[in-house]
């Protein structure tokens, strides 16, 4: 009989023992699973900032490119303006020279 008690002592803390691996495996699986779930979220929001980087910088060439546009076309203004100024002189003399 005191064999029959070992033998169910024993039998009962292996169980035991079997109960809390199992809880401490699935507890891992969750975690393991967390895990990549948090890995793929992070993929993606990396992916997601990489391509707003991408879009940011596209952008940022656009609004040199207009700048040098706008740039160019402020002088060509500027020029016309100097030119039409100076056409305007040249008739002014050229009038008043007529009358003289």
């Amino acid at each position: 009989k005191h064999l029959l008690d070992s033998v169910n002592e024993t039998q009962i803390v292996i169980e035991k023992n079997f109960q809390e691996i199992s809880k401490r495996k699935k507890i891992e699986i969750e975690m393991k699973e967390k895990l990549e779930f948090e890995d793929a979220t992070n993929l993606a929001k990396k992916q997601s900032c990489d391509g707003l980087n991408l879009e940011a910088n596209q952008l940022k060439d656009s609004l040199n490119e207009a700048l040098i546009y706008y740039s160019q076309l402020d002088q060509s203004i500027k020029d016309l303006i100097e030119a039409h100024q100076l056409k305007r002189k040249e008739f002014v003399q050229l009038e008043v020279n007529a009358i003289k």
